[in-house]
């Protein structure tokens, strides 16, 4: 692996594991060195979906079949939920329909995030309408799929932080949630910092796409390193696997990060700078939702959109 400078300063520096001692070393002195040989049973988990490719301008999006997309963070915080609320958002206003989806790793987050609290209220039965996929899943209860949460035209699929934390959760249960909503063209499931969950990891062959949100500061990249060198392996095996790198901006030395992980992302998402997000957010909105807003994307997420949808321009 080549060594990454600014000015005579060394960036980048691969950890590498020797008998459990981690030792770190500047990537200059191993160029020659073979990949580390952790191994990686991962991508067994994995299979490959054959898509036929839609070259017809002329779209017709009820044809398309159902699309199952896993956004993860490489590290803590790089942005999957942005990543897939935006997403969301953008594929939304093509008329396709989207659903978004959170697992009860942790404690709920995007009903917050949004405000769905707020948007529920607006209907006559007020909180009473909120209807809990994953409660009934937990509960081993069947779920009645005529309940849909539908805001902002996006099916959430999310928990309630106000109802009882989920603390046993399998990948029966997983799998339930993955295969409940049928009839939704794409499905994004956001989960976050817990891609190596046993019960993630055993249900991502049931995924389309693997998507890998990137922090370009170079702490967030070199303290994942083992995680980066999971993901290519897996990369390596099957073509469902992407990296994005989020919160993008000029300042970025960009051979030094792709040099350093060795990838070739598949987008690079501009940095919305904070004030943006928060007045969003504040209004119970998502920044997409702004025709300002999406202009600052510089048209990275319709490129994924097309992607996930195999749409060529």
């Amino acid at each position: 692996m080549p060594s990454f400078s600014i000015g005579v300063s060394i960036i980048f520096r691969k950890k590498h594991t020797n008998n459990q001692n981690k030792i770190y070393t500047n990537l200059s002195n191993n160029n020659n060195q073979d990949a580390e040989t952790e191994e990686l049973n991962l991508y067994k988990y994995f299979s490959r979906h054959s898509k036929s490719q839609n070259n017809n301008h002329n779209k017709v999006y009820s044809s398309i079949p159902t699309t199952n997309i896993c956004i993860v963070n490489l590290s803590t915080r790089a942005g999957s939920t942005f990543v897939s609320l935006n997403l969301a958002k953008s594929i939304s206003l093509r008329n396709i329909s989207v659903a978004v989806i959170e697992a009860p790793i942790e404690k709920p987050f995007i009903y917050d995030h949004i405000g769905l609290e707020e948007k529920v209220k607006d209907h006559p039965r007020g909180e009473h309408y909120f209807y809990s996929y994953l409660s009934e899943i937990n509960r081993n209860k069947p779920i009645d799929t005529s309940k849909n949460i539908l805001y902002d035209d996006i099916y959430w699929i999310v928990g309630n932080p106000k109802d009882r934390r989920i603390t046993e959760w399998d990948e029966t249960k997983m799998r339930k949630l993955i295969h409940a909503k049928k009839n939704i063209a794409i499905k994004i499931f956001d989960f976050g910092s817990n891609y190596f969950k046993p019960y993630i990891e055993k249900t991502l062959d049931d995924m389309d796409y693997i998507l890998i949100v990137v922090d370009p500061m170079p702490a967030e990249v070199m303290q994942n390193d083992i995680n980066i060198e999971r993901f290519k392996e897996l990369q390596s095996h099957y073509n469902n696997i992407f990296f994005i790198i989020n919160k993008w901006t000029t300042g970025i030395d960009e051979v030094q990060l792709l040099r350093f992980m060795e990838i070739d992302p598949l987008e690079r998402i501009p940095y919305i700078s904070p004030q943006i997000i928060h007045k969003s957010i504040y209004q119970c909105k998502i920044p997409y939702e702004s025709k300002d807003i999406q202009k600052k994307f510089n048209d990275s997420l319709e490129r994924i959109a097309d992607k996930m949808l195999h749409i060529r321009k």
